[in-house]
């Protein structure tokens, strides 16, 4: 069966570390998940192609099997990237 969101999101986060991006996961009082990366390997291309970001959100949408929303984005020049999951 499927795993539970927090441990997808988990998962998620531990193969971005995997890949550089020094991301975290946390879970608030009322069960929303949210996960941040602070670091952008992709950065010289995001901030070139957005697309990059868009196709990024799309495929964890996908892995979570939720929708996620980008909160805030390294390319813009913001101090990490932050996604709200579901």
């Amino acid at each position: 069966g499927d795993l539970p969101l927090g441990e997808r999101v988990q998962n998620l986060v531990r193969r971005l570390n995997e890949h550089g991006f020094d991301a975290s996961a946390v879970q608030d009082e009322r069960g929303q998940w949210t996960f941040t990366q602070h670091n952008c390997p992709n950065l010289t291309v995001a901030r070139q192609y957005s697309q990059l970001c868009s196709a990024e959100i799309t495929l964890y949408g996908d892995l979570l099997g939720v929708p996620v929303t980008r909160e805030t984005r390294i390319a813009c020049g913001q101090g990490s990237c932050r996604y709200r999951v579901g």
